[in-house]
């Protein structure tokens, strides 16, 4: 819901040229076209991903390639998007660089990773605890999670200077999708294979209805833990 409140600001159109970068399966490309009735193209170095895209999402354009090589021409696209994605690759540098070259003047950057300051979160307790679940489940290595200010000042050293920076997932935030993601295993554990997918469908319907009423409400308590950034 973030997500599309700051896709919506960039005013896209029919005719936006919009680029993923890490796109996975391809599902934010697939609800930017569905929304706003923009096609894109999405890259990502997994090939068994790029082919999944593929066969769900026919509408858009999928391929592989290396995000700090973007092979695209100089001021290609009206919108770049990169979701979890930066936080994975040592040459982070170099993809902000290519994401850069690619956008056209004008054109919008809309940039998610994860936050190093994570106080008060349900990471924070698990580290706090001696766990580095939240580290293994997704394959990520601290030492490449930054300061919201970096990533500020990584973009403003290529060039662009009408940055901005948006802190969401806070405590509340997190306990919520914590309590969610907690219910779908249960389900998963508790119901037979045959059922598991038309019930757990349900069960995201009627969160992702229940979260649009209550996302303005967490993120207001949230405010109090993100305005000192973390």
């Amino acid at each position: 819901l973030i997500t599309k409140q700051l896709i919506e600001e960039c005013k896209l159109t029919n005719s936006s040229a919009v680029l993923d970068v890490g796109c996975a399966s391809g599902l934010l490309l697939q609800r930017v076209r569905t929304t706003f009735q923009s096609s894109g193209t999405g890259i990502d170095v997994s090939k068994v991903l790029i082919d999944k895209a593929k066969e769900v999402d026919p509408l858009n354009t999928y391929m592989v390639a290396d995000a700090t090589s973007l092979p695209f021409s100089d001021n290609s696209f009206d919108l770049i998007t990169s979701c979890d994605n930066l936080e994975h690759i040592e040459e982070y540098r170099k993809v902000i660089k290519e994401m850069v070259r690619v956008l056209k003047p004008g054109g919008r950057i809309v940039l998610n990773t994860i936050n190093k300051n994570n106080k008060y979160t349900i990471d924070w307790l698990l580290e706090k605890c001696g766990s580095d679940y939240h580290l293994r489940r997704a394959g990520h290595v601290k030492d490449l999670f930054f300061n919201p200010r970096e990533i500020e000042d990584l973009f403003r050293q290529e060039g662009l200077t009408n940055t901005k920076i948006r802190l969401f997932d806070g405590t509340c935030m997190i306990i919520s999708n914590t309590v969610l993601y907690i219910i779908l295993l249960i389900i998963e554990k508790v119901t037979p294979n045959i059922l598991y997918n038309s019930i757990g469908s349900i069960t995201l319907q009627v969160s992702d209805t229940i979260s649009r009423f209550t996302l303005p409400i967490l993120d207001k308590f949230d405010m109090l833990v993100t305005k000192r950034g973390y």
